[in-house]
């Protein structure tokens, strides 16, 4: 391990520290318990689901109104590519969208703030003292959890290794990583977990890696690549469900017929993925073209790679009951970031090694 880091230039060990460091702050708020809930209960809460203190820290909305309101700016951008024409024409329109960004996740944050402190008052003997003191105080504490989230993110765009949205976005699951991977192993070798299954999950994570990061590696981590990458299974995920609900609904005008259909599980659902994959590939190649900015490999790539990973994972679960300690969208990000920061560290040793050759 010493020997690794000795290979890596200093300034990209700093960022890797600065990351580290960024990951470690927002893995301690999430074990801060949310003000005014009552530690017997929540430890009854935490004893049936261990992962609910993460949903009753401080953090408890954390990069989630962000992220809500990241969706919805790529989806215009996406629609309208006139948008993303004019964020990329001047440095000044990027930081004025960002700004935007900014405004609408904090609403956002008061807005889901509030529906959790009301939640949180229906769960009975959660809550010490439910009421309006109880509310103000516990949308304060979840919007400032959210703006330190944010704010972490800020630092390790900026003096990290960047992706500080998919650090965060992935924190959680590489938390919990150690302890599934445990839990599996010790469930193999008892027998209550088949050993086929073990070996499918690693077998299409570890295939899933591979296609993902040869994907990155061809683009050579062009950033419109890895930015219709990281987003596509996000946005066609979070598409997927009213499209269908909405093509149920003219089809059978019926409100639970129209519900079974958005449902995943179903053939036509999975069909209905994967051309949603193939319509949001596509439109961020128009969108960015529209801003002068091309995709250096093909689109057919993207998409096989992308709609298989997602829907090759939820068909595994399904029909093969394979637990897999990341999900396809986790393994994608993972992946993606994974490369990105291969080929700049990469890139940062290359100035070094042509400074040795030259002595």
């Amino acid at each position: 391990m010493l020997t690794v880091l000795k290979m890596i230039e200093p300034a990209f060990r700093r960022r890797l520290a600065i990351t580290a460091a960024a990951l470690a702050a927002y893995c301690l708020g999430t074990n801060i318990p949310l003000p005014g809930i009552d530690p017997a209960a929540l430890a009854q809460v935490a004893n049936q689901d261990p992962e609910t203190i993460t949903h009753l820290s401080v953090f408890a909305i954390g990069i989630m109104p962000l992220l809500n309101a990241m969706i919805l700016f790529e989806a215009a951008k996406l629609l309208l590519p006139a948008i993303r024409r004019w964020e990329a024409a001047t440095p000044r329109n990027v930081y004025r969208m960002w700004y935007a960004l900014v405004g609408l996740s904090l609403l956002l944050a008061v807005l889901q703030a509030g529906g959790l402190a009301t939640a949180l008052e229906d769960i009975g003997g959660l809550v010490i003292e439910p009421g309006h003191a109880f509310r103000t105080t516990a949308i304060a504490t979840l919007v400032a959890g959210s703006i330190v989230t944010i704010s972490l993110m800020i630092v390790i765009d900026t003096a990290g290794t960047g992706f500080g949205l998919w650090w965060l976005f992935l924190a959680n699951g590489l938390i919990q990583l150690p302890r599934t991977s445990a839990v599996l192993a010790v469930a193999t070798s008892s027998g209550e977990y088949a050993a086929g299954s073990l070996l499918l999950a690693l077998a299409f994570t570890a295939l899933a890696i591979a296609a993902v990061v040869n994907l990155v590696l061809a683009a050579r981590a062009a950033p419109a690549t890895v930015h219709a990458t990281l987003w596509t299974p996000i946005i066609a995920l979070t598409a997927i469900t009213p499209a269908m609900f909405t093509l149920g609904l003219f089809a059978t005008w019926s409100l639970d017929r129209a519900t079974d259909i958005a449902l995943p599980g179903s053939v036509p659902w999975y069909v209905a993925l994967a051309v949603v994959v193939a319509l949001v590939v596509w439109l961020y190649r128009r969108s960015y073209a529209a801003a002068g900015i091309g995709f250096p490999i093909p689109s057919a790539p993207i998409i096989a790679s992308l709609a298989a990973i997602v829907i090759g994972g939820a068909l595994l679960e399904q029909y093969f009951a394979v637990v897999q300690p990341l999900g396809g969208t986790q393994l994608i990000i993972a992946a993606v970031v994974g490369a990105s920061m291969l080929i700049e560290w990469r890139k940062s040793a290359q100035p070094e090694e042509q400074a040795q050759q030259s002595a």
